[in-house]
Formats: C-alpha cells, structure tokens, sequence
C-alpha cells in the first residue's frame, strides 16, 4: 500500500449515522491523520436515512490504525462485537471489537490493498 490519502465509507449498520459521526469525531479530536465527513445524497428513500460516514484516512500508519480502533471502541461501547474491513476487490476481514490496536496494526499493514468500506454490525 502507499502512502495516498483514501476515501473510507463507513456503513453505519444498526448505528445511527448521527451519533456514530459525533463520538467518532471525539475520537478524530484525538488522533490527528482523518477526517470524517457526514454525507447525504439529494433524494431521501422511504422512511430510511441514507446518510453515510466518509473517512479521509491516509492509506497506511497511524491515522488508518487510529480510524479502525476508534471505530472499534464506539461500537463496543453500544454493544457491537465487531466490524468488517472491506477491499475495492471485495476481500473482508472480520475484526472483533476487542481486538488490541497492536492486532489492528498487524492485521491493517497486510492487507494488499487500501480498504474501501468499514461495515459496522446490522443488529
């Protein structure tokens, strides 16, 4: 992986997009290296809030670490046990939510590719 920016969609899953974007912008408060925008297309369908969380991470160190444990850490607290990482090739990893951010580290620097999309648990 190089060192570019990447964009990161976050899926909110069960988590109100709302939230999850305000206690992870605590997190980011923290850890310089992200961004993190809250996105919502023109049209709304139904009674279902399409908005989405977009993280400008860069693609490796740090800033990515801090993102996916900061993720880890919100959901835990609500009662997710885990989280998915996708690539734009459509590998997954499945990430516990108690995982150490040491094993966050390891399991983020072999990927072989940046990672497109975090899902967060459906409930």
């Amino acid at each position: 992986m190089n060192a570019e920016n990447n964009e990161i969609i976050i899926v909110p899953g069960q988590f109100d997009t709302n939230v999850l974007h305000r206690e992870l912008q605590g997190v980011w408060a923290e850890n310089a290296g992200w961004t993190l925008s809250l996105r919502r297309p023109k049209q709304r369908f139904r009674a279902i809030d399409p908005a989405m969380l977009v993280a400008i991470v860069g693609a490796t160190g740090p800033a990515l670490t801090a993102l996916v444990t900061g993720v880890l850490q919100v959901i835990s607290a609500r009662g997710g046990q885990r989280i998915t990482i996708e690539t734009p090739s459509g590998g997954r990893i499945d990430v516990p939510a108690s995982m150490p951010e040491e094993e966050v580290k390891q399991i983020l620097n072999s990927l072989k590719e940046k990672p497109s999309k975090i899902r967060l648990p459906r409930g």
